[in-house]
């Protein structure tokens, strides 16, 4: 039998990150001079692995740990959209071929890191059955 491994890439493949960048924005509660001055950036950043969630928790002086509850609590309500069309479906039918498969992200190890997580409890998934790596090489 053949046996491949399948390698997926998380950023606007599985997980949608413009709306990922919402409930970071969400959940760091920005005002509203602070969420149109860090749309601008993001806008300008799009595709260029910019650390949203390092420039969310300086702006609003918050740590990790205290920024990875907010946001996993606030990932939860949007459910439905974190997710592009497809992936549940996609991640089912992978682990029904008997084909590894993981995921190769590019980024800081912090903010892929909780990207990770946040994909990982939308699909009931943990390290082990959804595994990753994280590169800073584009």
């Amino acid at each position: 039998m053949l046996h491949r491994f399948i390698v997926l890439d998380m950023d606007r493949t599985l997980f949608d990150t413009a709306e990922y960048a919402a409930v970071l924005m969400e959940a760091l509660g920005l005002t509203d001079n602070e969420l149109v001055a860090v749309k601008k950036i993001v806008e300008r950043e799009y595709g260029r692995n910019f650390d949203l969630l390092g420039h969310l928790m300086t702006l609003k002086k918050v740590d990790y740990k205290t920024a990875c509850k907010r946001i996993m609590n606030r990932a939860k309500k949007h459910s439905e959209t974190l997710l592009m069309p497809g992936v549940a479906g996609l991640i089912a039918a992978l682990d029904e071929t008997g084909d590894s498969y993981g995921i190769l992200t590019t980024g800081t190890t912090d903010n892929q890191s909780l990207k990770l997580s946040v994909l990982r409890d939308l699909l009931g998934k943990d390290e082990k059955s959804l595994p990753a790596e994280i590169t800073a090489v584009s």
